[in-house]
């Protein structure tokens, strides 16, 4: 396997978060998350968000970074002329039309679309190219646990943002995407106007993406531009943690693979470190899918953490939440059970065996809730090494 502490991306979206949140005190212990925050309950502002993540954090350290897409506003008479459509086609079928809404209804509407606008206005100061990075470093500073991810919109913004973040004394960590050609670049380019780094809190998060079937062009990509950081950086290399991020969880239909998937992460890694000093990351079984990939339906499935692999149990009776059950039950019955992480994703699967789809809150009869089930078995797999 591999060594050390583990850095998991994940964001504030519900089940994400939720994967981390159930994961046990030695868990916690032994990863440092990497955050994308996004607006989370009726936050207004990244700040309110953060504080979200620091009760989960209890005094632990994450690298944070944000989300910059806009939250969705509808109108009251986007929301009204809705209203009407769902009646009328209600009353097509033979139902009784949907009420209108009442004052008090209509004014927790407002405050609602109110909330929405003030984050709307917040993101739109945080992505002005040339004063937004400085004022999320500068957020960020007020938190001691939270160290922020810098932005690449040009070199020189880059260069302002370390400074900033070593005189402020919150550290900083730089997120190269490696399929973005611009990060690439701006990074690279800004290496010669950095005089020093944030004294042991500076992290280079290498991301190469997603990397299934492609684990040693991608090796190849990585060790090229280590190779070329630090030949830009010189001694200054030596002074920031290197972490290596990739993901390899499919993002297409789970019944064109076989039951038993391996992971790329795993072997990226063990290529990379033969050659460069790096800490292990990645996106914690969470798969990166398209906006509306689920549309055409869903497959049950419910899905094993192994230490390279994943074992996943697909039940082939599309859109029924009994399919769960069946998959859990089929999991259960499996040898490779035994060699289970004992943490909450598990006791959910053991739950569901039994007919329970409700646990602790949650309702587990659609894929969403599943991802948590899975993402916090990796969790207490990577962190327990």
């Amino acid at each position: 396997m591999v060594d050390g502490i583990y850095f998991p991306c994940l964001s504030t979206k519900a089940f994400e978060f939720l994967a981390y949140e159930k994961s046990d005190e030695g868990v916690k212990d032994g990863c440092i998350p990497v955050v994308t925050l996004t607006r989370y309950g009726k936050a207004e502002s990244f700040q309110e968000a953060a504080g979200f993540l620091l009760s989960a954090l209890d005094g632990r350290p994450a690298i944070v970074d944000f989300d910059p897409t806009p939250v969705e506003v509808t109108s009251a008479a986007e929301a009204e002329r809705d209203r009407q459509r769902r009646s009328a086609a209600r009353v097509q079928t033979g139902g009784k039309p949907i009420k209108g809404r009442s004052e008090r209804q209509l004014a927790s509407d407002q405050r609602d679309r109110d909330g929405k606008e003030a984050f709307n206005t917040h993101l739109e100061m945080l992505g002005d190219p040339v004063k937004g990075p400085t004022s999320w470093i500068g957020i960020i500073a007020g938190f001691p646990s939270l160290i922020p991810t810098v932005r690449l919109p040009s070199p020189e913004v880059v260069a302002e943002q370390i400074a900033l973040a070593r005189d402020l004394g919150c550290g900083c960590a730089v997120r190269v995407r490696l399929k973005e050609p611009a990060d690439t670049s701006n990074f690279l380019r800004s290496l010669p106007l950095i005089e020093s780094w944030p004294d042991g809190k500076s992290f280079l998060l290498v991301d190469a993406g997603y990397i299934r079937n492609k684990v040693p062009a991608n090796a190849e990509a990585v060790k090229d531009f280590l190779s070329r950081t630090k030949a830009a950086m010189g001694d200054l290399f030596n002074r920031i943690e290197v972490v290596l991020l990739s993901n390899s969880f499919p993002k297409d239909s789970l019944k064109d693979y076989p039951e038993v998937i391996a992971m790329g992460e795993v072997e990226l890694y063990r290529s990379v470190i033969r050659h460069w000093k790096i800490s292990y990351g990645d996106y914690m079984s969470v798969a990166k899918r398209p906006k509306g990939s689920g549309s055409n339906g869903w497959y049950p499935h419910v899905d094993l953490v192994e230490a390279e692999s994943w074992r996943i149990k697909l039940d082939m009776v599309k859109d029924d939440p009994q399919g769960f059950v069946r998959a859990a039950t089929a999991l259960i019955g499996e040898p490779a059970w035994q060699g289970r992480e004992r943490c909450w994703g598990t006791t959910v699967i053991e739950a569901v065996r039994e007919g329970k789809l409700k646990v602790d809150g949650t309702t587990f009869t659609v894929p969403g809730p599943w991802l948590s089930v899975r993402a916090n078995q990796h969790l207490a797999r990577m962190a327990r090494r």
